[in-house]
């Protein structure tokens, strides 16, 4: 396969682009006029068979749901290195940003020391004309700027606010940005991601009738003020950057968009690129490049795309099957790794970079590499080094088995974990299980190699995992075979939204394979307390993180931070700081 020289084509016009979208809208309205046309046809026939008198076919029976508006300094389990991703806590030198229910909160984490510092809403004085539908989800960090990214669902579309950090921990509100988009929220995936200065955001939304008529479709950029109006809006997408699909759209297509913006700038600048395809299964963001993977084009398969980080065209393939999440992905070697499933079939698919093209030529059948007949629709997926892992069942409290799955084509080794698996994590070199046995969490270490197998498991009994996230995890590697981590754990299950608290936070130490329970820190403030919240005010993004700073182990717990000290093989607490608005400090 050789479509190097091949990939997605600029529109040449305003026009053309203009023609596709009125296009659309036609055969979007024309199927809502056919479908009108069979309902009204079947209510009539309906009423006549049934003798029914005084229903109104002209009138459309709906059902009606409301939906309430609703480096040095690394802390977090990322994906890739040097690729930064959007999260509740942040570390710069001796502090700790942390954001959380609609507040900014710096810490002062000095070596003797845990206090607050500053508090400031997310909002900055962005939402002071008392709109409550925004949403405060993540937060990144670079030199003394500080981004964090929402939704606006009263202005419609992606928030940025930009805050100062001083030399003394105190943060300062300096501007808001909006960015036309719809909602961004996944369970599983974030919604930004840093690489050096260059703040990355993807996006899609659906088109509609109205979209060529009001220019809507284009990203667009406007910064905040008291008297802003939509005119304000200004187009990041320049014409050579919007780029048409050599496969027929569906009748449904959405506009997907990459933004970068460089925090580096006094003003902050970004620039958007732009193609039309099916609607995001999901996103994934790697050194180099953002690979979206679309849902099926009429043809029955799906789209992949590569927009690559320097500004290069936008390539596509036809590919089948469709990734869990974002974790099934891997750049490495000039290459793109997925683990795809279709219909229960696993399959390991290799992309080579120069198989992308404008999409019209599938991947051929030997880049998939057949994992297994029987895995579940979305199947948890990790790469650890060169090593796909799949975990065959996905169900919590059922016993399963994982694919190691090398990508440079060695043989397949199966493992029977004889748990539920929920989360595969790297440790180091080797990799971690982690799933319900019964009332409890069973840990199963997983040595790779030459020849990959299971080493030892560790029993947390009567609990059961706090956050499923990636985030909610963290290993500190002290060499290829030994660390710490920690994982958030609770005593009993309780709604995912309504958990306001963790109960403790476990730490477990790792070496050669072996596992051993080196303690926890554990929440001590009500969890229902009455913190004043006014915006954001559930925790989507979850609450606890473990955190390591050199040998300092330490916990965020809802409002508390927690740090212990690690002597001994025993985790004991040594200070903590609740820094719960309103309350008293200790």
């Amino acid at each position: 396969m050789n479509a190097a020289a091949a990939s997605l084509t600029p529109f040449a016009t305003e026009g053309a682009v203009t023609a596709l979208l009125d296009a659309v809208a036609a055969a979007q309205l024309a199927e809502q006029q056919r479908q009108e046309a069979a309902r009204v046809s079947e209510c009539r026939n309906w009423a006549a068979a049934d003798n029914v008198v005084g229903i109104d076919c002209s009138a459309p029976l709906v059902e009606t749901v409301t939906v309430a508006s609703a480096a040095a300094d690394a802390i977090t389990n990322v994906q890739h290195e040097g690729v930064d991703e959007g999260g509740i806590v942040k570390r710069r030198g001796d502090l700790l940003i942390v954001l959380r229910r609609g507040r900014l909160f710096t810490i002062d984490i000095g070596v003797d020391d845990l206090r607050l510092v500053s508090v400031l809403d997310a909002s900055g004085v962005a939402t002071s004309d008392g709109h409550g539908g925004v949403w405060y989800d993540e937060l990144l960090v670079w030199n003394d700027t500080v981004v964090v990214i929402g939704f606006n669902y009263g202005r419609g579309g992606t928030e940025l606010g930009l805050f100062h950090l001083g030399s003394d921990g105190v943060l300062r509100y300096d501007a808001t940005y909006h960015l036309r988009s719809s909602d961004y929220y996944s369970a599983s995936n974030y919604a930004s991601r840093l690489i050096g200065s260059r703040l990355i955001l993807y996006t899609s939304r659906g088109l509609d009738a109205r979209d060529a008529q009001e220019n809507r479709w284009r990203p667009s950029l406007r910064r905040w003020h008291p008297d802003a109006t939509s005119s304000e809006f200004h187009s990041i997408a320049p014409l050579d950057r919007v780029f048409q699909s050599a496969v027929p759209l569906e009748l449904y297509p959405s506009v997907h968009t990459l933004v970068t913006c460089d925090l580096a700038e006094r003003r902050l600048t970004c620039t958007a690129s732009v193609f039309f395809a099916g609607p995001l299964d999901v996103h994934y963001v790697s050194p180099s490049a953002v690979y979206a993977w679309t849902s099926a084009a009429p043809a029955g398969r799906a789209i992949l795309h590569r927009l690559p980080l320097d500004g290069g065209p936008v390539t596509a393939v036809s590919v089948r099957g469709s990734p869990a999440s974002q974790l099934a992905f891997l750049e490495a070697d000039r290459a793109l790794n997925v683990v795809v499933s279709d219909d229960g079939n696993v399959s390991l698919l290799r992309l080579p970079i120069d198989a992308f093209g404008d999409g019209r030529q599938a991947a051929p059948e030997s880049f998939y590499r057949h994992l297994a007949s029987d895995g579940e629709p979305w199947p948890v997926v990790r790469h650890v080094g060169h090593t796909a892992l799949v975990a065959l069942t996905n169900g919590a409290r059922t016993a399963g088995q994982i694919i190691v799955a090398p990508l440079d084509g060695r043989p397949l080794t199966t493992l029977d974990v004889g748990h539920g698996i929920t989360r595969i994590e790297a440790l180091g070199d080797d990799a971690v299980v982690v799933g319900a046995e019964q009332d409890a969490l069973r840990l199963t270490t997983v040595r790779l190699g030459a020849a990959p197998r299971l080493a030892t498991s560790l029993l947390l009994a009567d609990g059961d995992e706090a956050e499923r996230r990636s985030h909610g995890f963290f290993y500190r590697r002290d060499d290829a075979h030994s660390g710490v981590f920690g994982l958030p754990v609770v005593h009993e299950t309780v709604g995912q939204w309504s958990r306001r608290a963790s109960v403790r936070m476990v730490f477990v130490w790792s070496d050669d394979g072996r596992l051993t329970e080196v303690g926890a820190l554990t929440a001590a403030v009500d969890a229902t307390v009455d913190d004043d919240c006014q915006v954001s005010c559930v925790d989507w993004y979850g609450n606890a993180r473990p955190i390591f700073i050199g040998d300092r182990v330490l916990a965020l717990l809802g409002y508390e931070l927690v740090e212990g000290q690690l002597f001994a093989g025993v985790v004991h607490e040594i200070r903590r700081l609740d820094f719960t608005p309103g309350s008293p400090k200790r």
